[in-house]
């Protein structure tokens, strides 16, 4: 499974290559490299499938995209993709990205705290 879940990235690409721009598919990249610690990829994934985009995926998208940015402790970006994801109003994303707000805020704390201490 691991070696199946790395070759993924190669596949969605491949993917990609054939088919053109699909966000969704780009949103499924985005997961993958965020699942994989590749948080920058993710990134330009999610960035990749939103432009010319419609608002197909918007929220699978911008939801990747600020779980990355979370990863990388850049937490008032990461605050404002969620609230894109709730600017959607995506029915199937808007309790997962008030969560996330919240979660971001703690997490920005935490580092405030820490940073203040050491």
């Amino acid at each position: 499974m691991p070696e199946r879940r790395a070759q993924a990235p190669a596949e969605l690409e491949r993917t990609l290559e054939l088919k053109g721009s699909d966000p969704y598919v780009s949103g499924i990249l985005a997961l993958v490299y965020n699942d994989l610690g590749q948080y920058q990829k993710a990134i330009a994934s999610a960035k990749r499938g939103l432009e010319g985009n419609s608002g197909q995926s918007a929220a699978l998208l911008y939801y990747q995209w600020g779980a990355a940015l979370s990863k990388l402790e850049s937490f008032d970006e990461s605050i404002a993709m969620f609230e894109r994801v709730l600017a959607t109003k995506d029915p199937q994303w808007i309790d997962s990205a008030k969560k996330q707000i919240d979660r971001q805020v703690r997490l920005k704390k935490i580092a405030e705290q820490k940073k203040a201490q050491g």
